[in-house]
């Protein structure tokens, strides 16, 4: 989109917080990037069409192709900015007291009050064997220059099946697209190859294996009360006090 004749160094140059906004950006049609492809409408549906501009030109499989690869950028777009995702790849990365194993969640109604139902009376709302567990930090308060946060645990599960499909369609999404940018710098449109899938309901079927609940957050409740806030200026005093009673040693 940027750099096709560089994409490599786009790549390199590119941070996580920039490339959500580009993705952001692409995916709420708000056409305000640079870009230096020939596209009047920034958004998946006419980058999908150029990156196919070579693929069985003028054909019902082109405009099949390119319809379908446009809504599954834009579902793996959904994914990547999902807050839930972005907190469990920066625990992933940083190995911030990250727990492997997915969780289940059941209701029932108790007959008696504190005592769990019969098991076979609990109705099964979400599993997997699959997923992590990590610690999660929020602000305690609602102000948005609030210093004070609180720890919290958040859970998500995995579809180890949905994921090896989405694997297999993110594989073919970038040979499509290294083989439109090697077009659009002068290489033989036929001697690039692209690939899909055989079948047009292959694009879905990752989404068809669902864990149910997909997240979870429960943890401990307390009331916030705004003895709880936090300035700037007392926290450079708490600092200011360490620092002092090291400098008195």
């Amino acid at each position: 989109m940027q750099a096709p004749d560089c994409a490599y160094a786009w790549v390199a140059k590119c941070s996580n917080n920039q490339l959500r906004k580009f993705v952001a950006d692409v995916s709420s049609h708000r056409n305000s990037l640079f870009t230096k492809l020939n596209i009047g409408n920034v958004a998946w549906s006419e980058i999908s069409r150029s990156v196919f501009a070579g693929y069985l030109p003028n054909t019902e499989k082109n405009e099949r192709t390119v319809n379908l690869f446009a809504e599954l950028w834009g579902k793996l777009a959904g994914e990547f900015l999902n807050d839930a995702h972005i907190d469990e790849y920066n625990s992933i990365k940083h190995g911030f007291r990250v727990r492997s194993g997915g969780f289940s969640l059941a209701i029932g109604l108790e007959h008696e009050y504190g005592v769990t139902p019969p098991q076979n009376e609990m109705k099964c709302l979400g599993h997997s064997k699959h997923g992590t567990t990590i610690i999660k930090l929020e602000k305690i308060g609602p102000n948005r220059d609030e210093r004070s946060y609180r720890s919290k645990r958040h859970s998500l599960n995995w579809s180890v099946e949905k994921t090896a499909l989405l694997l297999q369609l993110a594989s073919m999404s970038i040979n499509n697209v290294t083989s439109a940018m090697k077009i659009s710098n002068g290489i033989e449109a036929d001697t690039c190859k692209f690939t899909r899938p055989l079948e047009d309901d292959d694009f879905a079927t990752p989404w068809s294996y669902s864990t149910g609940v997909t997240s979870s957050n429960m943890d401990d409740f307390f009331k916030f009360d705004k003895s709880m806030n936090t300035s700037k200026e007392q926290l450079q005093k708490q600092v200011d006090s360490y620092v002092q009673s090291k400098v008195n040693k």
